[in-house]
């Protein structure tokens, strides 16, 4: 469903490189800790273009998790369940804003991030989505009292009372569980030409197409969102004020096979460590795997000149921040974070 909340437009800058258009790139490092805003009615935005909604100002901060994961966006809900009516004062919400539209072939719109579970003691969902002015299109959900991750896609019935009529449906991904207190790196992706979605996170990755959907169902294409969303939203039963975290957003348009790429499918096949991390000098990498190629990347995608020896990064020269490295094997492309301090 879709928040009753106005959003006011914002400008974002849209980069197009080989077909790719970065739309929201977010790591929440510059960001001042402490409240993300100062307004909670989704009227004024707070630091660096995010709308809230719900709750207090107290209810989203930007805070540290851990080291290596730097600051982050941390959200937490009421600590009651929905009322019999009306709506759910205690869900919470932040989103930002989408102004850019695809272009040339650039028919997949995919969202990336990082999500801290928390406690996962009560009973609710964390969940990121795009939604248009409609309704929401594509998003992905931890529930609290599984601990599995839940798929969300617009779907119109073809029979029944709802026939003809489009809503935010959800679907299961499995049965893999993920630990409270854990990072998990998850995607999730709309294919504009045909409606199909996709999701991933390490150990799974899943799609929804015409052939998932049988006759029960019918895709919807075209779909153009107008923002990105993180809420917390609280289920029947629950008594806690559930507190979870996210970090190292990245929405892009692209094609759709740019959007399923190698490091998707492999990235959780291929086993490494960096060390030590936060490092001020040498970066080291240790792997089963012979090593093909390993380069860094800032936080907005520029590739970054290093020297690079066997296992080694010599990283004296880069500024103090969070950065990428990209370790190539046969196996494929994985990619982890580290602060350069």
């Amino acid at each position: 469903m879709k928040k009753v909340f106005f959003s006011l437009a914002i400008i974002s800058s849209t980069i197009a490189f080989s077909q790719i258009q970065n739309v929201i790139s977010e790591n929440f490092n510059g960001l001042t800790t402490g409240n993300l805003g100062t307004d909670v009615t989704g009227a004024t935005a707070g630091q660096n273009g995010w709308y809230t909604g719900n709750g207090t100002v107290a209810d989203y901060q930007i805070t540290t998790v851990d080291a290596a994961h730097g600051k982050s966006l941390r959200m937490i809900s009421g600590a009651g369940a929905p009322p019999a009516t009306g709506s759910n004062a205690n869900n919470r919400f932040a989103w930002k804003d989408i102004t850019a539209t695809p272009t040339f072939t650039n028919n997949a719109i995919k969202v990336e991030f990082e999500f801290y579970t928390g406690a996962a003691a009560g009973a609710g969902r964390s969940q990121s989505a795009l939604f248009d002015a409609t309704n929401g299109i594509v998003g992905i959900a931890y529930d609290y009292a599984t601990q599995t991750f839940k798929g969300l896609l617009r779907l119109t019935p073809t029979s029944g009372t709802t026939a003809g009529t489009a809503a935010f449906y959800t679907a299961n991904l499995g049965t893999q569980t993920f630990a409270p207190n854990t990072w998990v790196k998850v995607y999730y992706y709309y294919n504009g030409t045909d409606g199909s979605y996709g999701f991933g996170y390490p150990g799974g990755a899943y799609s929804f197409g015409l052939t998932q959907v049988g006759t029960t169902y019918t895709l919807s294409p075209s779909l153009v969102p107008t923002e990105h969303d993180f809420y917390n939203v609280t289920l029947d039963t629950n008594t806690v004020a559930n507190s979870n975290s996210y970090d190292n957003l990245l929405v892009t348009y692209s094609t759709l096979a740019q959007a399923l790429s190698t490091q998707d499918v492999k990235a959780a096949t291929i086993a490494f460590n960096v060390y030590p991390n936060p490092t001020s000098d040498i970066l080291n990498i240790e792997t089963s795997d012979k090593i093909k190629a390993i380069s860094i990347f800032d936080m907005a995608g520029r590739k970054m000149d290093v020297s690079v020896k066997e296992n080694s990064v010599d990283v004296r020269n880069l500024e103090t921040g969070s950065y990428l490295i990209n370790i190539e094997t046969a196996k494929g492309t994985s990619t982890e974070k580290f602060i350069k301090k």
